[in-house]
């Protein structure tokens, strides 16, 4: 450029330009810049940006980014996305199992307990009966005889006595009658002959002298007179033979004594008639033959 009545041109400092004949250099505006000795001023590339009467153009920090050539502003990138290098035009999303805040560098992984989607912000709480590891995309739904609370991760395994099913955020008693061991998705029925009472982890024997008819059951029933059960874990009583004779919860039954008897299931033995006689353990009387006598109960 030169004024008036000049005896040379100069040349344009950097940040300025002048076509032809111009008297005096402009300013390059925003967004652009210019060298020394320049007849026009470029833009910046997309990632870079300046200001007014600019030489150089200045790369966008990581954290921001400029998507278009001739930017005066860096853009921050928004919660989601991340950029990690210097002057660059766009920002990156977060992948599944991380997220980020305003301006963010990088993204960070989601807590164990927690997940997230592509392009997140904030991580989301495993729900009840699922659970995560540390950069999870999703929560995992705890198998069956495993429970889990919210935000958990790991499930835990149910105790014996108590069951889940699958997604369970906690274990359920087994009622009586039914048991269940460790890590058990179901409670089993005891067995005829066993019992269990509430949140059982093993049935238990019914003792000699009871018994439990039917599965499930949550007591032992006395055997009745007349019969008897001398084993444990039984299903039923076994009637007393003839001869013999019990009370309740008999193990065993008892011989008749002489010149008594009895019938099948007896609960008494009865006395032997005048004329009759018995021994021990009989199941009828026999009569005196002729020229015998006896009086009741007589052996």
């Amino acid at each position: 450029y030169a004024g008036s009545g000049s005896s040379s041109c100069l040349t344009c400092d950097g940040g300025r330009y002048s076509n032809a004949s111009f008297s005096e250099c402009i300013a390059c505006e925003r967004g652009k810049f210019s060298s020394s000795g320049s007849g026009s001023c470029s833009s910046c590339s997309a990632g870079f940006i300046s200001w007014d009467q600019a030489s150089t153009c200045i790369a966008c920090s990581a954290g921001t980014h400029a998507p278009t050539a001739s930017s005066s502003n860096c853009t921050t990138c928004l919660a989601g996305k991340f950029q990690g290098s210097t002057g660059q035009p766009n920002c990156v999303n977060c992948e599944a199992g991380k997220y980020s805040g305003d301006a963010a560098t990088s993204c960070l992984s989601c807590d164990s307990g927690r997940y997230s989607n592509r392009s997140s912000t904030v991580c989301s709480v495993c729900s009840n009966g699922t659970f995560s590891f540390s950069g999870a995309d999703s929560c995992t739904t705890c198998e069956a005889g495993k429970y889990a609370g919210s935000g958990s991760s790991s499930c835990l395994t149910c105790d014996g006595g108590r069951y889940s099913n699958a997604s369970f955020s906690e274990c359920i008693a087994c009622e009586r009658g039914k048991f269940s061991s460790s890590g058990s998705g179901s409670c089993s029925s005891c067995s005829a002959g066993f019992i269990s009472w509430d949140q059982a982890s093993t049935c238990i024997a019914c003792s000699a002298g009871t018994h439990a008819p039917t599965a499930s059951s949550s007591n032992c029933t006395t055997c009745l007179a007349g019969k008897f059960q001398g084993s444990t874990g039984q299903p039923n009583c076994v009637n007393c033979e003839a001869g013999k004779y019990s009370g309740d919860a008999a193990t065993s039954c008892l011989s008749c004594d002489s010149g008594r008897y009895s019938n099948r299931s007896s609960t008494v033995c009865s006395v032997c008639s005048n004329g009759t006689f018995s021994f021990s353990g009989a199941d009828s009387c026999t009569t005196c033959e002729a020229g015998k006598y006896a009086g009741s109960g007589s052996s």
